[in-house]
């Protein structure tokens, strides 16, 4: 990726250096804000989400803070190679993360739940983790008609 503040994190190599939610929890999780993008089938279905939901969702967000994205997708080569589509900068400090899959999708649930800010899909995915965040500073960019309580 050309964004120098991005890093790939993925789940062997947080096994091998700290727990993971330990690099949600410090130093960064008060500016923590996932971003969830969800391609893969909803491209044939039709149902993939405009970028400008996304772009107006991290403007609005660096209005008022100096977030540290972490990208969540079931198709990061394409995210890592459109990121300005989504409204993300070289200036930004981004984190990918990956490599919770077969099976291990539910970890990505966990972490997206434990961010501050949220930016999600329009999937059941998204939701769900929107909904399991407890926080009682939590904020989250919905593009969906449904309630998160």
């Amino acid at each position: 990726s050309s964004v120098p503040h991005a890093q790939s994190m993925s789940n062997a190599q947080t096994q091998a250096a700290k727990p993971l939610l330990f690099i949600f929890v410090f130093p960064l999780l008060i500016r923590s804000v996932c971003i969830h993008i969800r391609r893969g089938d909803f491209i044939d279905c039709g149902w993939l989400l405009n970028e400008e939901f996304y772009r107006h969702s991290v403007a609005s967000v660096k209005k008022v803070m100096k977030p540290v994205f972490y990208i969540f997708s079931d198709d990061m080569p394409y995210v890592k190679e459109h990121l300005s589509e989504y409204g993300l900068e070289a200036s930004d400090e981004i984190i990918f993360v990956e490599g919770n899959t077969h099976g291990k999708n539910y970890i990505d649930m966990q972490l997206m739940a434990a961010c501050r800010g949220m930016i999600i899909a329009n999937s059941s995915f998204s939701y769900l983790a929107a909904l399991l965040n407890r926080r009682a500073d939590r904020f989250v960019y919905n593009p969906t008609t449904r309630d998160i309580v």
